[in-house]
């Protein structure tokens, strides 16, 4: 399942960059620098896993949750990073990528600091594999 979760990321990775116009994007592990400039921060985590038997062999799962964190420079308000939300969820919600299906994105959370206006979705999914 190792290779499912890379193949996974890859996949949801690939979708942002072929996708996401809108704003900078800073990946995790990758050296960023959002100046004065909007941005997003997508973070995946990987959680849960189990089997199902079906005969001789089963369907692996893993879930996750891909977290987007949107932030706007200074005491703007929040109406960008909304308008940024909604293109991000119709981006994922109920799509499926590979073999990763998407529900339905939860939030937005406050995740504001003294520098940024931050807002931040959660959207569940499902990595699906035979084994």
């Amino acid at each position: 399942m190792a290779s499912a979760l890379n193949t996974a990321r890859a996949g949801i990775e690939g979708r942002v960059k072929t996708n996401w116009a809108a704003t900078q994007v800073a990946w995790p592990g990758v050296e960023f620098d959002a100046g004065e400039m909007d941005w997003i921060r997508p973070t995946l985590v990987f959680g849960e896993g189990g089997m199902e038997s079906m005969g001789s062999s089963g369907i692996r799962t893993v879930e996750g949750r891909l977290f987007v964190d949107f932030f706007t420079l200074g005491k703007t308000g929040h109406g960008d990073l909304y308008g940024y939300i909604d293109i991000m969820s119709d981006l994922f919600d109920g799509v499926t990528v590979g073999s990763v299906e998407f529900l339905a994105a939860s939030g937005p959370r406050d995740v504001s600091d003294e520098q940024w206006q931050g807002l931040q979705i959660e959207v569940p999914f499902i990595i699906e594999g035979t084994t």
